[in-house]
Parts: C-alpha cells; structure tokens; sequence
C-alpha cells in the first residue's frame, strides 16, 4: 500500500520540532568576590542529578527539557551554595562568597575546649552534617568509615566493630568509646557493642577521634 509523501513528511516534521522546542539552555558566567573566573564550579538543576562544571572562563551552558521557572543550584568548595531561577532564558553573573574560612573548631579531647590546630593529640572531627552525609543517619559509627586511623568491621547487621591504627582482637579493640566524657564500655561484657549502644545521629554535636601517641 503506498502512502502519500506529504502524509509521511508532516508527523516526521511535527516530531522533529516538537523535540527541538523541548531542549531549552541555561547559561551564565561564575565568580568570585574578586571579579575572577571560579573554575569547575557545579551548576546542579535543583532537586535533579543534572549538572555541569564551569570552564577556566567561569562559562557554563546547560540543555534542559525543563521548563521557566528553572532552579539551579551552584557550588564550590569553600563557597557559600547559591540559588538562582532563571525566569528567562538570558545569560546570567554569578558572584560566590568564600565560606567560613575563618571559623576555628574546637575540640574537648582534652576534657576542656582548645583549638584543633593546638591539641596535643592527633585528633580529627566530624561535624553533625558531616556525621549525617557519611552513613551515619542509620548509624553514628558508620559515619567513621573514612576517618584516618579508624577502621570498621562489621560483624552483623547491626554491630561493627571498631579499632584505631589496626589495633584489635577478638572481641577486644583497644579503643574507649566516651558519650559526654562517659563510657560505652557494656558492663560485664568489657567491650564496645555499638548495636545497644545509646548513639544516636539526632543527639549529636560532633564526633572526635583521638588517635593517641
């Protein structure tokens, strides 16, 4: 059966611009509080995994099906997140302001408050959303895991155990696990068991890990 050439050619061409009217493109320049271009910064549409890297100029230009109002989020470390919507789709500046580069943390390994850069020990710290962003919003121990000097085991679905610069045993892991300055130790067993441990990511302000001489 042959079918009209005209038929044929009219729905290919309604496909055809239906598609090319459904890719819209965001674009825009990044810098920073000096003017300069900020070099692989992350351009995320918001609430998706889509995105893209500036280049060494600070340009990005980024295809989307999505439609005006578009949400972005952009990032860089060290920088302060910033969200823009693009109500249009004319090409924008952007200005990062530097973090808190200037915030000092403060530990109490020493059981009183003293800057991290002047513990006597090697110490490192993790932050509640650092903490959360790790694992540890099923469990604080697992938030560990890339801790330097710590390593992690887990012994059931529940339980892991852990030890400091591969110093463990059996059921013993030289280590002395402290909640407020008190101890996790279980009584009569003599060990840390993290699975009825009272650790809980909601009550957490940090997490220290003193590695010791």
């Amino acid at each position: 059966m042959n079918f009209p050439l005209k038929a044929l050619l009219l729905p290919i061409a309604f496909i055809v611009s239906c598609l090319t009217f459904a890719q819209n493109t965001i674009s825009g320049t990044i810098l920073v509080e000096e003017g300069n271009a900020l070099y692989g910064a992350s351009v995320v549409l918001k609430g998706t995994s889509d995105g893209i890297v500036a280049d060494e100029d600070g340009n990005f230009s980024l295809q989307t099906n999505a439609q005006l109002p578009i949400e972005v989020e952009i990032s860089f470390i060290g920088f302060e997140t910033l969200t823009y919507s693009y109500s249009s789709f004319d090409a924008q500046n952007f200005r990062l302001n530097f973090g808190n580069r200037f915030d000092e943390i403060i530990v109490s390994a020493s059981r009183k408050a003293e800057k991290l850069q002047e513990a006597p020990a090697a110490v490192s710290v993790l932050s509640a959303a650092q903490v959360f962003k790790s694992g540890g919003s099923i469990s604080p121990i697992r938030a560990l895991i890339n801790t330097p000097g710590v390593e992690l085991q887990q012994q059931t679905g529940q339980r892991i155990k852990v030890s400091l610069r591969g110093a463990s045993g059996i059921f013993s892991t030289n280590v002395f696990p402290m909640l407020d300055y008190r101890s996790l130790i279980s009584p009569g067993l003599e060990f840390f068991d993290s699975q009825n441990s009272p650790l809980h990511t909601i009550d957490l302000e940090r997490a220290e890990v003193v590695l010791g001489p």
